[in-house]
């Protein structure tokens, strides 16, 4: 009898809801940067967006405006996450997704397709779904091979990848393009190797392990570079291996070389150009001292503190949108006190890299991300929240119910949050109920449980 793989049915069910997803006009400055590049760089081989559509909107008349019909403003200012260089204007996100899309579009533009200026509601839903909808079915797939490789039955793989899909602000941020949907990618595929890499250290695992955690590197100048560096000590700890250690690296060096080059290239720094207050210093800009991320930006500890809490807690709190990981935070705790010496290295990087990520956002923003649905940096930390997840499920099943339950709940948060995709600002106020009744209820359930254990007991010693 042919074996059943529940990880192609849930890659063949995120692709459909990617492609029902994805909206056909950019939403906010955040995703009209980026379409803005892969426009230059298709159409006219530049990085420089001063020509795009979706940098002066209105100084195209008789095209079609690509912001969101709802939003008035963007329509008329265009994006305004950009930097400015030598009196040229280029998008502040990372150059080398960048290029990827771009060269795809040039591809599709020789190949006869249509041109942004004249498709414009094409461009935007085509390029959402392959930069977005495309890394959330892989995530997706990665999440069930994970759950897979960790011993489930094929149910509970499903089960495991669709708490994963739906229940989660994975779902809404398949609505518009964003990097954070793509870091979320490769971190689950980080995720999936890291189960069997102690067992199989294969030459194929190493290099996609290291491609992944080096393009992730370029997506995210914060937070991407910390899961390179925890990815690494994985790979050193586990194999022990130089030659490991050497395929792994191997595997990564041609992305973030690129990106140092591309970044230097373009604004003659290392570091991201969004951080040079220099290139923020233009009329109108939208950035600056007071609210660029990248630098120090609390009077105090306790104002430190404080923000550093509503990240997680506060009305667009990490934490509130995602009931699920709820259970992931005593699972760490516990899972890292019972573990063997390889899970504690797996652990160590399910633990550590959103608790370094957290701490870095909490000393250098003051913004809480911008307007977007909670906190949109920590979409990529749910890999290693179900990570830490699928190992307490398999070693202890009996929270299986504790899960499904706060699965619901995550549902009901992330079916609230969809509608108006991930640059809406939406507040944990509006769905305080559904977060009680989901406390109340997982309470219940461990009393259950609790009350319950002695009379297994009684029956396993008569």
């Amino acid at each position: 009898m042919k074996r059943r793989r529940p990880e192609f049915t849930c890659l063949a069910l995120a692709t459909a809801v990617a492609l029902l997803s994805a909206r056909p006009y950019a939403d906010g400055f955040n995703d009209g940067s980026r379409l803005a590049t892969v426009e230059s760089l298709g159409e006219r081989g530049t990085f420089c967006i001063d020509d795009s559509l979706f940098v002066r909107p209105s100084f195209h008349p008789g095209r079609s405006n690509p912001y969101n019909p709802r939003i008035e403003g963007v329509r008329v200012v265009g994006t305004l996450d950009k930097v400015r260089i030598d009196g040229r204007f280029y998008s502040d996100k990372p150059p080398v997704p960048a290029l990827l899309s771009g060269g795809c579009y040039r591809l599709w533009l020789d190949c006869g397709g249509a041109p942004a200026r004249d498709a414009i509601g094409g461009f935007c839903y085509w390029w959402t779904v392959l930069a977005s909808g495309v890394p959330f079915a892989i995530a997706v797939f990665a999440m069930c091979r994970t759950a897979r490789d960790l011993g489930f039955p094929p149910l509970w793989q499903l089960l495991f990848a669709a708490s994963f899909a739906g229940c989660t602000l994975a779902l809404v941020y398949t609505r518009h393009l964003n990097g954070h949907i793509q870091l979320l990618a490769t971190a689950a595929v980080v995720c999936w190797q890291l189960v069997r890499l102690a067992v199989d250290p294969s030459q194929t695992r190493l290099i996609l392990m290291g491609a992944s955690a080096g393009l992730g590197f370029t997506l995210d100048l914060a937070i991407g570079p910390i899961l390179f560096g925890l990815v690494l000590l994985a790979v050193v700890g586990t194999t022990r291996s130089i030659r490991s250690v050497g395929l792994f690296s191997a595997s990564a060096l041609p992305f973030s070389a690129l990106h140092f080059a591309l970044n230097y290239g373009l604004g003659s720094t290392f570091v991201p150009l969004g951080s040079v207050m220099e290139y923020l210093d233009y009329p109108d800009s939208a950035f600056g001292p007071h609210n660029a991320t990248g630098n120090w930006k609390h009077g105090s500890i306790t104002a430190f503190a404080g923000y550093a809490f509503a990240l997680l807690f506060g009305e667009r709190g990490f934490l509130a949108f995602h009931p699920t990981l709820w259970l992931a935070l005593p699972a760490a705790v516990w899972l890292w006190l019972k573990a063997d010496r390889f899970r504690r290295i797996v652990l160590a990087i399910a633990i550590s890299w959103p608790l370094l990520s957290w701490a870095l956002y909490s000393a250098t923003s003051n913004n809480h991300s911008g307007s977007c649905c909670s906190i949109r940096w920590f979409v990529p930390l749910l890999a290693p929240g179900y990570l830490t997840l699928g190992l307490l499920l398999k070693e202890h099943p009996r929270f299986r119910t504790d899960f499904l339950w706060l699965s619901a709940v995550g549902g009901a948060v992330t079916s609230k949050s969809f509608e108006g995709g991930p640059w809406e600002h939406i507040s944990a106020d509006e769905f305080v109920p559904t977060l009680a009744v989901g406390l109340a209820g997982w309470l219940a359930i461990r009393i259950a449980d609790r009350a319950r254990r002695p009379m297994r007991n009684i029956q396993s010693t008569s």
